[in-house]
């Protein structure tokens, strides 16, 4: 077998044939509040894979769209192949799903490479001299052929292997939201700038959702829902779903300003 076909078999070898993405696969469905997953909607096209160079960023825009995250894959190799995350989207049901990858280091190392040498002949050219009687003789050269048995050789090479940090994350289209925005609670700090413990963040505002139409933004503050003061994302969802097809008042901060907004909510579907 040639060197470098030998090589490429090694290569081959080395790199495996499981998906990283799935074995590195974790869910992030037990974090959506209680009931949301029966919202998502089947893929209804072939699994979009999008490239991202702003994972955090393009999650937002991802959420702005109605997307909900189902789960994400970390982890470090090389040459992994991205099609691995198509597999893994489809498999849960993703309709989308970004993929990153950032150099993280090389690493050079030896590698032993056996190559076979088959049996092969060998001519060489035998001299003497013959010695026909003690005052005479005569010298020769003749051709002759000698087999050589076949053998494994082996020779070290170095090879260079660059490792990347991959990172994947998949979504699920979901059905039109009752109020349309994402929430978490207040850091320690925001509570401090507040002055108050009352408050959940919008993460994000979806597009075309009653919140959308009725102005509310990233950041803002939702310190009441539908006249209860607002302290757990838990708690604030359940006065949403309380709440769909009704008319309600909603008390936020933003930039420090409160404001009341009055907004109606659609009905789940």
């Amino acid at each position: 077998m040639p060197r470098r076909i030998a090589l490429t078999v090694l290569l081959l070898a080395l790199a495996g044939c499981g998906n990283p993405y799935r074995d590195h696969f974790e869910s992030t469905l037990e974090r959506w509040p209680s009931g949301e997953a029966s919202r998502l909607l089947p893929p209804s096209e072939p699994v979009e894979i999008v490239t991202s160079q702003d994972m955090r960023g393009d999650a937002v825009r991802m959420l702005e769209n109605g997307y909900l995250l189902l789960g994400r894959s970390r982890f470090s190799g090389s040459n992994v192949d991205p099609g691995g995350a198509r597999k893994q989207a489809e498999q849960i049901g993703a309709a989308a799903v970004l993929v990153a990858s950032k150099y993280a280091d090389s690493v050079t190392r030896t590698v032993p490479i056996s190559e076979y040498i088959p049996p092969r002949e060998e001519r060489y050219t035998e001299s003497g001299y013959v010695q026909v009687s003690p005052d005479s003789g005569y010298w020769y050269d003749r051709e002759m052929t000698r087999t050589i048995a076949g053998e494994f050789r082996t020779a070290y090479v170095p090879q260079t292997t660059d490792y990347y940090e991959y990172a994947a994350t998949y979504w699920a289209k979901s059905k039109p939201p009752v109020f349309g925005v994402l929430v978490r609670e207040l850091s320690a700090e925001q509570r401090r700038e507040l002055q108050s413990n009352r408050g959940v963040l919008v993460r994000a505002v979806i597009k075309g959702s009653p919140a959308f139409l009725a102005d509310f933004l990233r950041d803002d503050v939702i310190t009441s829902f539908a006249g209860e003061v607002v302290y757990e994302r838990d708690r604030f969802f359940e006065l949403v779903a309380a709440n769909q097809g009704k008319e309600v008042t909603v008390e936020l901060v933003r930039l420090g300003e409160p404001r009341t907004v009055t907004v109606r909510l659609r009905r789940d579907e």
